[in-house]
């Protein structure tokens, strides 16, 4: 039986502080992840579920995490993990800052045959986990001298990480939160990860 995974950032050190929680299970041959955000009295308040692909695909609706472990450092608690699809192989990093209530994610792919999609998808689901078409607010960026928008849907802020290493956009459709990299070199070089990255935070 497949081990699930978590990891969380509360707002502080109360016992009973808000936190964003990070929770990974195996679903076929990859891990689903979910985030969501628990109030004071442990209760979901909302939650993004990652829209994952099948082993057909060689560039899925999100990274294919096939192996995963969990790393506890001085002030994060981190999520590793890497899978394959097609030719491509896919990495994640999802560090939880302990007492801020963020998650950073850091997300790579390294091409080996056609360009892949690079990309992170979920969708919006009530606390019972039921799809909702919330009111995304638009959000500014993490750098202010870059023009891309992060999302707000009640307490749960998501928002691009943006550098020239891993340019990052996000755009959202009805209950669908989409997360790519923003844009693609011309010629496909296996020397390079194709990054992006984007952080849950807790507003």
């Amino acid at each position: 039986m497949s081990k699930d995974f978590e990891v969380r950032s509360a707002i502080g050190n109360a016992v009973d502080a808000p936190a964003i929680v990070l929770k990974f299970w195996k679903v076929g041959d990859r891990f689903v992840h979910r985030i969501a955000v628990e109030n004071h009295a442990g209760l979901v308040d909302a939650q993004l579920l990652s829209i994952e692909g099948n082993d057909t695909q060689d560039s899925p609706e999100s990274p294919p995490v096939q192996d995963l472990s969990i790393e506890k450092r001085p002030s994060s608690t981190v999520a590793l993990g890497v899978g394959m699809a097609g030719e491509t192989i896919w990495s994640i990093s999802f560090e939880a800052m302990l007492g801020t209530g963020r998650i950073v994610c850091d997300i790579a792919c390294n091409p080996r045959g056609q360009m892949p999609d690079p990309r992170s998808m979920y969708q919006l689901q009530s606390g019972v986990g039921e799809p909702l078409a919330g009111q995304w607010e638009l959000l500014d960026s993490i750098d202010s001298a870059v023009a891309q928008s992060g999302r707000r849907i009640g307490p749960l802020c998501v928002v691009p990480i943006v550098n020239s290493a891993s340019p990052t956009q996000i755009t959202t459709s009805g209950s669908i939160l989409s997360i790519c990299r923003d844009s693609l070199p011309e010629a496909l070089d296996t020397r390079q990860n194709l990054r992006w990255g984007y952080e849950f935070q807790l507003s």
